[in-house]
């Protein structure tokens, strides 16, 4: 009875295995499938297998799940990689993602976690998929600063010299007035000479 039951149980796995390689999404699933997350913040992701592994044999089936950042100054991921056996190919692991504080502005806040599988299992062998992490920066975007033009007062005509301006204007007051008193002199004189023919 035993090993009738074993034997169903290996037909199962079987079926499950050759069943799911014919749709290979899915395969490695993890959760969940995008990420939001601001600068200094963590989360985790949780990693499950849909099929046993089943390895060659003699040797246990291995299987090594590679995680890759494709900017690792803005994200890191612990633990990496994620291991299997064919003994807990069935239980939910995780990893922590974080979103680190590079200390600059980025234009893109996107980053992609990649996975690709190693493993002796022909079924996961080179499985491979991402994700997307968005990222909220905490670093304030630089001020550009507009240089301003200063432009020249508008011009209220050309200027217009004075006598004081240009330092005559005593000289000819001086001339002035000795003009005038000459011919007052004279007019004096000429009334004077008047007077005597009468």
């Amino acid at each position: 009875m035993k090993k009738i039951l074993f034997a169903l149980l290996v037909f199962g796995f079987s079926m499950m295995a050759l069943s799911a390689h014919a749709f290979a999404a899915g395969k490695v699933s993890l959760t969940p499938g995008s990420l939001s997350l601001t600068e200094t913040h963590s989360t985790s992701v949780q990693v499950r297998l849909d099929n046993p592994i089943i390895g060659p044999g003699p040797d246990p089936a291995f299987f090594h799940l590679n995680l890759t950042s494709s900017d690792p100054s803005r994200v890191s991921i612990t633990p990496n990689p994620i291991d299997y056996t064919s003994a807990d190919w069935f239980s939910i692991k995780t990893f922590t993602v974080t979103a680190l504080n590079d200390g600059v502005h980025n234009a893109s806040n996107n980053v992609t976690i990649s996975f690709l599988v190693d493993s002796d299992s022909v079924y996961y062998k080179n499985y491979s998929g991402n994700f997307v992490i968005s990222i909220t920066d905490i670093n304030p975007a630089p001020v550009v600063q507009t240089p301003v033009t200063q432009q020249a007062p508008a011009s209220a005509g050309a200027p217009v010299a004075t006598l004081a301006d240009t330092g005559e204007s005593t000289d000819i007051i001086q001339a002035i007035s000795m003009i005038t008193l000459v011919a007052s002199v004279l007019v004096i004189i000429l009334l004077n000479s008047l007077r005597q023919y009468r």
